[in-house]
């Protein structure tokens, strides 16, 4: 089991779970040429409807293939009593910081 943020998985581009490039994939990825073209229509497409359009037919090829299998989400629970300059993020960071 391995996990990505959100943001390193909001782009298809990026997303490595989605990665079907064969040889140049993370090892035991699948290699499908079907994906990687529609990765490659996602990068190409002219307008927002677009990529959506292109997004949602990489999601349900991703897992026809089985390039990943979703098991579920979670969230990283967090406490800051007591703190001040707490900067909302999708991933903790720890600067600016300060005790009241």
């Amino acid at each position: 089991m391995t996990a990505w943020l959100s943001t390193d998985m909001m782009n298809p581009l990026a997303n490595t779970m989605v990665n079907a490039s064969c040889d140049k994939a993370a090892f035991g990825w699948p290699c499908d040429t079907e994906v990687e073209k529609l990765r490659d229509a996602f990068a190409l497409a002219p307008d927002l409807p677009a990529r959506q359009k292109t997004a949602a037919e990489l999601q349900t090829r991703a897992i026809e293939v089985g390039t990943h299998v979703p098991l579920g989400q979670y969230t990283l629970p967090s406490a800051t009593r007591g703190l001040n300059g707490v900067v909302t993020s999708p991933i903790p960071v720890f600067w600016n910081i300060e005790k009241e």
